[in-house]
């Protein structure tokens, strides 16, 4: 399983969404008109995502969040940064 498909998954499952996973576009906006998290669902997605992936997120390695939390592919190319894995 490809690091987005594990994000869609995860991000389906840890913030209820009733959504297939296969069926969110790497392009899906995360907040508003896309999926329409907000804040605290950032707050969410963080935790699962250290979690998830086994690695820390901090203030150094994410300088630009409006940048990775852009879309469901902004964020895949986040985590794949801080894993090393696609």
């Amino acid at each position: 399983m490809t690091v987005k498909e594990r994000l869609k998954k995860m991000l389906v499952e840890q913030l209820n969404l009733d959504r297939d996973p296969a069926r969110i576009p790497d392009s899906e906006p995360l907040f508003r008109k896309g999926l329409g998290l907000d804040s605290v669902d950032s707050l969410e997605i963080i935790v699962a995502i250290e979690r998830e992936f086994k690695v820390k997120i901090n203030n150094r390695n994410l300088k630009k969040p409006d940048q990775v939390f852009k879309t469901v592919g902004t964020l895949a190319e986040f985590v794949e940064k801080l894993t090393g894995k696609k």
